[in-house]
């Protein structure tokens, strides 16, 4: 029975957790809007929404990225990073020292 209390509190705790993000993410947006921060571009005849810009990943580069990425391909090495094609590693590889 306790084992069951745990695993249900568990359950709960995370849905609550991805309601919260969500809720959050909904009144960014929802902000952004009304604020005039995202904008709408017409594909054929659809209408969409752009992207907000804090929700854009930079492309990567700099020194210290591009010195990691050569390191890695002249090694000949895989990284979960790549594998994931993970928007986020410019912000990892391209960090300071």
């Amino acid at each position: 029975i306790h084992s069951n209390l745990l695993s249900t509190s568990s359950i709960n705790s995370s849905t609550t957790t991805t309601t919260t993000t969500r809720e959050s993410l909904r009144q960014k947006l929802l902000e952004d809007e009304l604020n005039g921060k995202i904008t709408t571009k017409t594909i054929g005849s659809k209408k969409i929404l752009t992207k907000p810009s804090w929700l854009k990943a930079e492309v990567p580069g700099g020194d210290n990225y591009n010195r990691l990425k050569s390191t890695v391909d002249n090694l000949k090495l895989a990284t979960v990073c790549e594998e994931a094609r993970c928007p986020n590693i410019g912000e990892c590889w391209g960090g300071k020292e």
